[in-house]
């Protein structure tokens, strides 16, 4: 046997190849060196057995050198399978690998470049034939052939200039490259030159070259140097037996570890297998629970011969149901069902038991005294014959839907509302213009006439009866346009103090005959002494409303009787309003303060009167609250600030009048001089009436415009009351002008209107009055108005008064 040798001569003196080459055979080891970041060339893999001459194809594959490994980098290797003709890369897993990353057979113009390079030489020993790529490595190809001269393949060498290198198979060849690759620079120098004729019998003497800056030595040694030719054939041969029958022993020794160790592999296999697939079921079984879980679904199965029903554990959550002590029967389930909603589950589930058709219902589930939306689907399987054998289907508890879908719902409604409002305020202005005007005459000649009568001390019942009637008519009108006017605005009306007795014996007077007609029986139980401070007439539309619904709840029963009791109760009012009638149901009565909500019949009411009162008296600290006990009647509860300052109303009107005529006198010529503008002329007469009683010079303009040439003329007014809606020039016209001319003396200014929106939208108006009032109005109301806004300017007076 002969070995050829590469020692790398370095400190370390470790790092051998060897190349094994025997009897000429085509079996050897390849020789790889690898340099790496400026360090020692070193061994990184051996390749073996890699040609075989008897057969048409050959196989590589990597061997790790044990003293040597570091890491997973490995041997670019190549396989070459002559009967399909194609080339297939094995490639290392070596990132700086000119190949790493790609597979020949995947790239066309790779792979058609080294079949170029196969085909080019056919003999035996021909010189390698080199292909780039890419510049960074090159591939030698030398065919070879079989005993008969079939070309078979390919012995292939991969090397790099600076990081691979291997040898050729035949030690010719494997000369022959060396030479080749500038290893061995001289042939001749191999040999002793005796016998250089027969190489493979003839020592080689040591040979040291340098390559890549470092020191190597080539030489081949015979195991059998000095050993005779014929003891050498025995000696040979007598291995070749004991090796042929150590192989049959090791081959058959082989089988049966390979029959043993593929049977334990085998079952290892289909255990691992098993495992997993126990392991992804279980897995995937827990994936669904939780997905049911988030979800809120269940699902169910039922054998029909069986009568076997089987739930998923969320069916057990979802109607909270022990899976360990209650088993789910279909007479438990529809126990449950709402009422409401059983026949249709009923029907919907008879019908998929007939025919097997799938349906999709929701119903109601009563668990706990609590109603749990349910969404149902499911559909039937059917056998050959067309008789259903099984049922299946979901349960998802959707009550969080169906609670969101009635909150959209409602806010819907309230969008609706809304717009009914915006569209009911544009309405009130309209109607306050046309209606408050005539009104506010109607109330001021009223106003007026009662006072005549009683300063003429006239006491005949006929005339006290009429000017009762027209008060409660006036009243009704006026609440209809302040409930409007209120609904679509803030009042902001000056707030006066009022006696609580006085303003529900108003009611008292205007709801009398109307319950007497209708048999009603009003008790009033009313405390003296009380006063609250609000806008007037306030308290008068919220008593109003409360009673007028109190009397419609009656309608019908043979007794009928409504309640009105005040208190106080640490400073604050209750006022209560009780009736007999049957109550309000429970499911409504979160409602009944919604605008637009009612339960009357249809003309019979608005549905705003609570929800008007709620407001009016939430806007002056105040509230209204229900009590109500079902069948046992309705009862109102009104609650309000008392105001503790008063000593006595009595004389109230006549002390304001009292008031202005001493604030009269301190004026010019010891007269108050009011400026009047308005184009009704009735509206003038009423203002002419109302103002007779305090001592002050009225005068009239119909216009803005008449009322500013009197302003620029140069005459003193005290006091400027102007409507808004008027030709030629509007009140706000007239008040923004007022404002630009700078008058030495200017008035104050009080604004009046009809309309429901006019003065508190816009700010330029606000910010250049000193008060303003809504139409309709009686003479107590103006001339307190009027208190008010002198008092501002006359701090002297207000001390005087007090």
């Amino acid at each position: 046997m002969e070995v050829a040798v590469f020692q790398e001569l370095s400190e370390s003196n470790d790092k051998v190849i060897v190349a094994t080459l025997q009897n000429e055979s085509i079996r050897q080891q390849t020789l790889v060196m690898d340099h790496i970041h400026h360090q020692m060339l070193a061994l990184d893999r051996m390749a073996a057995r890699l040609l075989d001459h008897s057969k048409a194809s050959y196989q590589v594959w990597l061997l790790d050198a044990a003293n040597y490994h570091r890491d997973n980098r490995g041997l670019v290797a190549l396989e070459w399978v002559n009967k399909n003709s194609y080339l297939q890369w094995i490639y290392p897993e070596d990132p700086n690998s000119p190949f790493f990353g790609k597979k020949l057979n995947q790239d066309p113009e790779r792979q058609k470049n080294l079949r170029e390079a196969t085909s080019i030489k056919r003999g035996v020993l021909s010189d390698p034939i080199d292909l780039q790529q890419g510049g960074r490595g090159f591939l030698s190809f030398h065919p070879t052939f079989n005993k008969q001269g079939v070309h078979t393949g390919f012995v292939v060498g991969v090397y790099n200039a600076e990081k691979y290198f291997s040898s050729l198979l035949d030690k010719n060849q494997l000369i022959q490259v060396l030479l080749n690759n500038h290893v061995l620079y001289n042939f001749e120098e191999l040999n002793d030159k005796e016998n250089k004729k027969s190489f493979s019998n003839e020592h080689l003497s040591n040979f040291e070259f340098e390559q890549y800056g470092k020191r190597f030595k080539f030489y081949i040694k015979h195991d059998l140097d000095m050993m005779p030719t014929k003891a050498k054939y025995f000696l040979i041969g007598t291995q070749l037996i004991l090796s042929t029958f150590l192989i049959i022993f090791l081959f058959v020794l082989l089988s049966v570890y390979r029959r043993q160790t593929q049977s334990m592999e085998e079952k290892r296999v289909y255990q691992s297998i098993l495992k997993e697939n126990l392991d992804l079921s279980s897995k995937n079984e827990k994936l669904l629970e939780q997905a049911q879980q988030i979800a809120k679904i269940g699902n169910w199965q039922y054998e029909t011969k069986a009568q076997k029903v089987s739930w998923s554990q969320q069916m057990y959550l979802i109607f909270q149901m022990d899976p360990f002590l209650e088993e789910p029967t279909p007479k438990e389930f529809v126990k449950k069902i709402f009422a409401d909603d059983l026949d249709l589950w009923k029907k919907t589930a008879a019908h998929c038991a007939k025919t097997g058709e799938p349906y999709n219902i929701q119903f109601r589930y009563c668990l706990e005294g609590n109603v749990t939306w349910i969404e149902a689907q499911g559909q039937g399987e059917v056998d050959e014959s067309g008789h259903v054998i099984r049922l299946y289907g979901t349960c998802q508890d959707i009550t969080e839907k169906k609670y969101l879908e009635e909150t959209i719902k409602q806010q819907e409604q309230i969008s609706l509302r809304q717009s009914k409002l915006a569209s009911l305020g544009q309405l009130a202005a309209g109607i306050g213009h046309e209606i408050n005007n005539p009104l506010t005459i109607l109330m001021g000649y009223l106003d007026i006439l009662k006072k005549h009568v009683d300063k003429l001390n006239i006491r005949d019942e006929k005339i006290a009866y009429i000017l009762l009637k027209f008060e409660i008519s006036i009243e009704r009108i006026k609440a209809v346009t302040q409930g409007l006017k209120t609904f679509s605005r803030r009042d902001d009306e000056v707030a006066t103090i009022m006696s609580l007795s006085q303003e529900i014996n108003k009611v008292q007077e205007i709801t009398q005959e109307i319950f007497q007609n209708e048999g009603v029986k009003l008790q009033i139980e009313n405390k003296g002494n009380i006063y609250f401070k609000g806008p007037s007439g306030k308290l008068q539309q919220v008593l109003l409303n409360l009673l007028i619904n109190a009397k419609d709840a009656l309608e019908g029963m043979k007794d009928k009787e409504i309640k009105v009791m005040s208190t106080v109760e640490d400073n604050i009012i209750v006022i209560q309003i009780i009736d007999n009638g049957p109550g309000i149901p429970g499911d409504i009565r979160d409602k009944i303060f919604e605008p637009f909500f009612t339960t009357k019949d249809v003309n019979k009411g608005t549905g705003l009167g609570l929800s008007l009162s709620q407001r009016m008296l939430q806007e002056h600290d105040g509230d209204i609250i229900l009590f109500s006990t079902g069948d046992k009647g309705t009862e109102f509860r009104i609650y309000i600030p008392e105001y503790q300052t008063v000593k006595e109303q009595s004389d109230e009107g006549n002390s304001i009048a009292q008031w202005l005529n001493q604030y009269s006198l301190q004026c010019e010529n010891s007269k108050m001089k009011i400026l009047v503008v308005d184009d009704e002329s009735d509206m003038i007469d009423v203002f002419d009436s109302m103002l007779d009683n305090i001592s002050c010079n009225m005068i009239s303009a119909s216009n803005g415009v008449e009322a500013l040439k009197i302003l620029e003329s140069g005459e003193v007014v005290d006091l400027l009351i102007t409507d808004l809606k008027m030709p030629v020039m509007t009140g706000k016209q007239l008040v923004l002008s007022l404002a630009q001319k700078a008058l030495i003396n200017p008035p104050r200014v009080i604004v009046m209107t009809g309309g429901a929106q006019d003065i508190e939208s816009d700010p330029q108006l606000l910010s250049h009055s000193d008060g303003f009032i809504y139409k309709p109005f009686d003479q107590d109301r103006l001339l307190n108005l009027l208190k008010t806004v002198l008092e501002k300017s006359s701090p002297d007076m207000i001390q005087k008064s007090a």
